[in-house]
């Protein structure tokens, strides 16, 4: 006896609108070891991931040691969200990094798997 097929439906995104609509990052509340809280986190946009990734280079295409070495709390400062999703850190990196260490790894390690930065696409984003 055959199996029947059953079609799986599909959005046909036709416009920008339509992208827009369902181009909404998840967030997701997660609980700190280190902080003996919960912080709220948002995916990161394409934008905002390539603008940090951006600016670990410098204008000759070098790589930037001392950018390279907040790159984890650039990553933290654009994800950690409010209630309303209001950046909590926006820019300030440096609040972000008199944060314990491993409240900022274990931040940073949730952000990379909800913004869907597995362990491959950051080993080809270094190779590169």
């Amino acid at each position: 006896m055959s199996e029947a097929k059953t079609e799986v439906p599909r959005n046909i995104l036709g416009s920008k609108e339509a992208f827009a609509a369902v181009s909404v990052l998840k967030e997701r509340t997660l609980y700190v070891d280190a902080l003996d809280a919960t912080v709220r986190i948002r995916a990161l946009s394409y934008e905002a991931r390539s603008a940090i990734e951006a600016s670990n280079v410098g204008d000759d295409g070098k790589i930037l040691p001392a950018k390279l070495m907040t790159a984890g709390a650039r990553y933290v400062a654009a994800a950690v969200v409010d209630d309303n999703g209001a950046l909590i850190f926006d820019d300030d990196i440096e609040a972000v990094g008199r944060m314990p260490t491993d409240a900022v790894e274990q931040i940073y390690a949730a952000v990379q798997d909800l913004s869907g930065m597995t362990r491959k696409a950051l080993e080809d984003i270094e190779g590169n």
